[in-house]
């Protein structure tokens, strides 16, 4: 994953490192899990906001603003 990250975020201005963080500006509304589902005994389902929001398996960011 890191080498997928660091192929689309290459720059010359920007060192890249596994400890490094991005903006979730970069990726698609799709690739950012906000929220969690928990299903309920009564079979209804709550969902619950995220304090962080959490990128699905295989996320790459693909949007440069």
């Amino acid at each position: 994953m890191f080498i997928s990250w660091s192929n689309f975020m290459c720059n010359e201005d920007i060192k890249i490192k596994k400890t490094s963080r991005i903006c979730e500006l970069y990726f698609k509304p799709e690739d950012i899990i906000k929220e969690d589902a928990f299903l309920q005994e009564d079979g209804s389902i709550i969902y619950v906001q995220r304090k962080n929001p959490k990128l699905k398996e295989g996320a790459i960011p693909t949007i440069f603003p």
